[in-house]
């Protein structure tokens, strides 16, 4: 699980789904997750979406259109080994319930529910907590950490290489290189060092690994902050709800998490230490990280849009 929930809808009445989706949407609000629904009719059955393993829940009317009843399609669900949770639901709970016990073999692992809101409301939340639940661990933290940082360091190279070079001016795009000078500089002075010190060293081989790659995304968010110092003062950059400093904002949020995740297990009592603070790894944790991820993609849509309003950036798929 990323920052997104995925459910796929079987539903005859779309008028119907309405309240229940807004609150969906609500509950998954809470834990700092983004409701994505694919929505079909009874007649829109198809096989990729049964077999996919793309959701994490499906809800299914269990009567649909054309005659076409939630037992078939259940069996469908078992043959293809579907892992995400499948919902049924119906206005006769009863027929339902006493249709599939009449099934041979019967059918196991899925739930019910009946149609009324506060009925389907309570299931559905039970299931959503269930798949959160399961999705609390070091392996998944580390995943969605690492994709999504990536995917922002790749978007930052983007605007500084594309967006943002090719509005500037051309003194503006000298004052940006006379920046990337310096950095270059600095960096050379260090490299210089660094260079002198794993020669020095008694062993070459375990002092290169200490050193860090030249180029970095540090550097990256170093060069992008001068780009919008310069987008506020000859742009007219100014949008609503824009952090005061881009680059303390990814440094604060992603990147310091990054690192540490990449690089370090949990402890034993299965905290992890993040710059000389401690983290316990629950729920708590997963939507402060999913938060930040949500955060970080909205300023970097913000920069995108001023430069290409028409630009379209999706999280990366688990």
């Amino acid at each position: 699980m990323n920052c997104e929930f995925r459910i796929l809808w079987f539903e005859d009445e779309p008028s119907w789904r309405n309240s229940p989706k807004r609150r969906i949407e609500a509950m998954l609000d809470e834990y700092c997750l983004t409701a994505k629904f694919t929505e079909r009719k009874g007649d829109e059955i198809i096989e990729t979406d049964l077999t996919s393993s793309h959701y994490h829940l499906i809800l299914m009317d269990y009567q649909l259109a054309k005659g076409v009843k939630g037992t078939k399609i259940a069996e469908r669900l078992r043959t293809a080994q579907v892992l995400a949770d499948v919902l049924f639901y119906s206005s006769d709970y009863n027929g339902m319930i006493d249709e599939i016990r009449q099934t041979e073999p019967l059918i196991e692992g899925f739930f019910y529910t009946n149609r009324k809101n506060l009925d389907f409301n309570t299931k559905v939340k039970t299931l959503i907590e269930k798949n959160i639940r399961k999705s609390i661990n070091i392996e998944n933290l580390r995943g969605f950490a690492l994709d999504n940082s990536s995917y922002f360091e790749e978007r930052i190279r983007l605007l500084l290489r594309n967006y943002i070079w090719e509005r500037f001016s051309e003194d503006e795009k000298n004052e940006l290189s006379e920046a990337v000078q310096a950095q270059i500089a600095e960096k050379q002075k260090n490299f210089c060092k660094k260079a002198t010190k794993i020669h020095n060293h008694e062993y070459a081989l375990p002092a290169v690994f200490e050193e860090n790659c030249f180029f970095t995304n540090a550097d990256c968010l170093a060069i992008l902050s001068k780009a919008i110092k310069i987008m506020h003062r000859s742009h007219g950059f100014a949008p609503e709800n824009f952090c005061s400093s881009f680059r303390k904002e990814y440094n604060d949020s992603m990147a310091k998490f990054r690192d540490v995740l990449g690089h370090q297990s949990l402890s034993d009592d299965g905290t992890l230490e993040v710059r000389n603070v401690i983290y316990c790894i629950d729920e708590k944790f997963h939507q402060a990280r999913r938060k930040d991820i949500t955060n970080i993609n909205r300023l970097l849509t913000i920069l995108e849009d001023f430069f290409q309003p028409k630009a379209c950036m999706t999280f990366p798929n688990e």
